[in-house]
């Protein structure tokens, strides 16, 4: 709860590790933070006003299952997947962030990956899901079933230099009244493929 840290959890050197019926509350940087290849399941946890991102893990090995948990009123983004690591996501939400409901990024030498099903993105100040990839890194997102909404953009794939690949599939979301774009795509190589999505009200 803001008191004694930077990083609400700092998960440094691990294999396996749960986080259930937590709060992360006003910590000034991160509120839950994973480097270096872990495995974790987020279970029931809400990461709140955060002076970084809600949830960063970043790695190749490392990867994540979140369910049951919100992401809120964090000043970057709900959830931030990068440089290699592999998240799933479900029955969960990110809301009123300062960036993106959840962002995976990758540069030269990365795949990284992001699935989310019954997910909620809302209110967040930039997109609901973004894909972003630069040099050689290759991003991707495959969203169902979910709700994004009151974002800038609902869902976009960004791409930065002629090697990178940004993929994003979307499939029987809910995608209305994002303030721009309901689903965009720019750059070379960045491709959404959107199948049944109920897109609506983006000005």
């Amino acid at each position: 709860n803001g008191i004694g840290g930077n990083v609400g959890i700092n998960v440094v050197s691990a294999d396996t590790v749960v986080i259930e019926r937590c709060r992360i509350v006003q910590m000034g940087g991160h509120g839950i933070y994973a480097v270096s290849g872990p495995r974790l399941e987020l279970i029931d946890v809400a990461s709140q006003r955060n002076g970084g991102n809600g949830f960063l893990i970043a790695g190749i090995g490392g990867g994540a299952h979140i369910a049951g948990s919100r992401f809120e009123v964090n000043s970057l983004s709900g959830i931030a997947v990068t440089q290699g690591a592999n998240v799933s996501i479900s029955t969960s939400s990110a809301s009123a962030n300062g960036e993106h409901g959840v962002l995976v990024s990758a540069t030269s030498g990365f795949y990284t990956e992001v699935t989310a099903e019954r997910f909620t993105s809302v209110n967040n100040v930039q997109s609901g899901a973004m894909a972003s990839a630069s040099g050689s890194g290759k991003a991707a997102i495959d969203i169902a079933r979910s709700t994004l909404s009151r974002n800038a953009v609902g869902v976009v794939a960004t791409t930065t230099g002629v090697g990178a690949t940004a993929y994003i599939t979307a499939a029987q979301n809910l995608i209305t009244a994002n303030s721009t774009n309901g689903i965009a795509a720019a750059g070379v190589s960045a491709i959404v493929v959107a199948t049944g999505n109920n897109v609506s009200r983006s000005t």
